[in-house]
């Protein structure tokens, strides 16, 4: 069997979680023996508008040289006749629909004055000419490819939701490399909680919960007054630090540290100390920063939401948007009595996660589908 993987997302930079996600993917494939190429937008100027037209029309010429194509699924529709044995299959990194049932957190009017008003009414006239496109092409897809892949059951639900057959929906979560997982191994976690350290690993943006942060802290801070906050990745909505530290009172900006980008191999440096996670995120396609943080030692709290909902266990999942829950739960992992318990557990949850593990379930799937189509 010979696959292509396809990203949206330029794969030059391994520190873009979307396309490194492809690029692990192909990588542990590639180490099981079986053969796959990746096509991305690398040394092509191809804006992410761009791409579903341009990979339908590359996937149009080049498809049959493989058994199985993996693409995303706002794809431009791309097969015919010609393409009647290749498995054809619509990766959701980030399910879109969710938002139909739950929109993402949008800022104050207060806060979209600040950031620029004329600026955002603009994007969101072009986002949303983009969006209506994107639309049409995930609903065809829905509707005629082979099989659909999701990261998470809350994914595989919503579909189920909207029509789309049961036995065609595959959840099949992200995970780490053997060697990402080495590395993050080698953290210490704090066993001291009474001024801790939460740490969080992503962009910092609407659907991450960025408007939640704030009262999460000042919430926690009255039990843990030299409580600390290490912000990591956060570069995407927000390019530097300065504009993270917007979305906080001036008075707590000495208790946040900011990195708004690191390298792979500095990741177990920057959570070393730490004493638990925090993910507020509403909307996820699996969500990978969770793992990482558990593979470094750290109970991660989060919001029961699309994503997280795979990975963690039930005591340490709040209601979706519920900041006092996230509390509360925080407080009881923060209170743990048995740091090294917590610590291994957190650990073991990671190693369910693996790269080696999944491709060989991926591998299986795609094989018995292949087999129904040909």
């Amino acid at each position: 069997m010979k696959a292509l993987f396809c990203s949206p997302n330029p794969t030059e930079d391994p520190r873009l979680g979307a396309s490194r996600g492809i690029l692990d993917l192909a990588e542990a494939w590639r180490a099981q023996g079986w053969a796959c190429d990746v096509y991305s937008a690398k040394g092509r100027k191809v804006s992410f508008s761009e791409y579903p037209s341009h990979l339908g029309d590359y996937l149009k010429a080049h498809a049959t040289d493989y058994d199985v194509v993996d693409y995303p699924y706002h794809c431009k529709p791309w097969f015919d006749e010609r393409h009647k044995a290749v498995l054809k299959v619509a990766r959701s990194v980030l399910l879109q629909e969710h938002c139909q049932f739950h929109p993402d957190p949008v800022p104050p009017a207060s806060m979209r004055s600040r950031l620029g008003n004329l600026r955002r009414v603009l994007k969101q006239r072009f986002g949303l000419k983009v969006a209506d496109e994107s639309t049409r092409n995930q609903e065809w897809h829905f509707a005629h490819a082979d099989r659909i892949t999701v990261g998470n059951s809350m994914d595989k639900a919503r579909l189920i939701q909207l029509g789309i057959p049961y036995s065609k929906i595959l959840v099949i979560p992200y995970g780490l490399t053997d060697s990402h997982l080495k590395r993050l191994l080698t953290c210490t976690p704090s066993l001291e909680t009474d001024e801790p350290t939460l740490a969080f690993l992503g962009t910092f943006d609407y659907r991450k919960g960025c408007l939640d942060f704030a009262g999460i802290y000042e919430q926690l801070a009255v039990r843990f007054p030299g409580l600390q906050l290490k912000l990591i990745g956060t570069r995407g909505m927000c390019p530097d630090a300065s504009a993270v530290y917007r979305f906080f009172p001036q008075r707590i900006h000495d208790r946040i540290t900011v990195i708004p980008r690191f390298e792979p191999e500095e990741l177990p440096g920057l959570l070393d100390g730490c004493s638990a996670g925090l993910f507020p995120s509403y909307r996820e396609g699996f969500g990978i920063g969770v793992v990482e943080m558990l593979a470094a030692g750290l109970p991660v709290v989060a919001y029961d939401a699309p994503g997280p909902c795979d990975i963690l266990p039930e005591e340490w999942l709040a209601p979706r948007g519920d900041r006092l829950g996230l509390v509360e739960r925080l407080i009881a992992v923060l209170n743990d009595a048995d740091r090294t318990v917590l610590i291994q557990r957190a650990r073991s949850t990671a190693e369910r996660f693996l790269w080696s593990d999944i491709v060989r379930e991926t591998h299986r799937s795609y094989s018995e589908a292949l087999s129904q189509i040909r």
